[in-house]
């Protein structure tokens, strides 16, 4: 057959090429990096993208992500392992603050109750779900208190190259010396608008997302950054919303924001 059926997208060889090209280039760069005895570091605020109803998808994304690791080369037999490597997630532990901040940067046409009901909203709510993926993977996964970082009156950037990359800082948690064009900052995406709905249901939205974080493994593992997070506590005392269909806890909660915003 050299043509799709009617109703399917055709094959693109052109675009299947150029991302194998950058597979390829991706994974070279790694490789080269660690037989120099460098750390990898990879960080990226655009990975809810890959999030989706299809499973398959962030399965696929995740498996080729993790087998661009150099150990996982086939081609050679480099050391390292997927249980050396660690994950962290920058987590905002308040949930609402977290809302607010990201419908304020990220969908300014459109009403607070629009953006909230709608699945690419959730995509960016979902801090955790790409975690679990790569916990699955046999990879640590570490949780940043954002907000408590933030209460200790601490930069997030300083923080994150002090405590997590063991950079040279001084006795107080700042960065020595930050080199190229590095910058600081000490919060991403400051709220800045009005959500115009009443506290009780912005109260009803904090705990059905609670719950909703309540419902992965890895967090019964995680170490959580500063040592004084409340979220051990937090996570040790939490419930999962969705226990009755625990194959799909997503469906769930997009359902439940569904009709809360539906009455308010």
């Amino acid at each position: 057959m050299t043509s799709a059926p009617r109703g399917f997208p055709t094959y693109n060889r052109t675009k299947s090429n150029s991302s194998a090209f950058f597979i390829e280039e991706f994974r070279q760069g790694f490789n080269s990096q660690w037989l120099q005895n460098k750390n990898i570091i990879v960080g990226s605020d655009s990975f809810h993208h890959i999030l989706d109803n299809n499973e398959l998808k962030i399965d696929k994304f995740i498996s080729e992500f993790v087998g661009l690791l150099p150990w996982n080369d086939e081609r050679y037999s480099l050391s390292g392992s997927n249980d050396r490597s660690t994950a962290f997630v920058l987590y905002r532990s308040s949930r609402i603050d977290h809302v607010q901040s990201a419908w304020s940067v990220s969908s300014p046409k459109r009403s607070f109750v629009e953006w909230i009901t709608s699945r690419d909203c959730f995509n960016q709510l979902d801090q955790f779900s790409i975690a679990e993926k790569l916990y699955q993977k046999g990879i640590d996964v570490d949780i940043i208190d954002v907000n408590h970082v933030v209460e200790l009156d601490l930069s997030l950037s300083h923080y994150i190259a002090c405590h997590i990359l063991n950079l040279a800082c001084s006795d107080d948690g700042h960065l020595l010396e930050a080199k190229g064009n590095a910058t600081v900052n000490t919060m991403a995406s400051p709220f800045n608008g009005e959500v115009n709905v009443g506290r009780d249901t912005l109260r009803e939205l904090d705990t059905i997302l609670d719950e909703y974080d309540c419902c992965f493994e890895f967090i019964k593992n995680a170490r959580f950054f500063p040592a004084t997070s409340s979220l051990y506590e937090k996570f040790s005392n939490c419930k999962c919303s969705s226990l009755d269909v625990p194959d799909d806890p997503r469906k769930v909660t997009r359902d439940r924001i569904g009709e809360l915003f539906k009455q308010s």
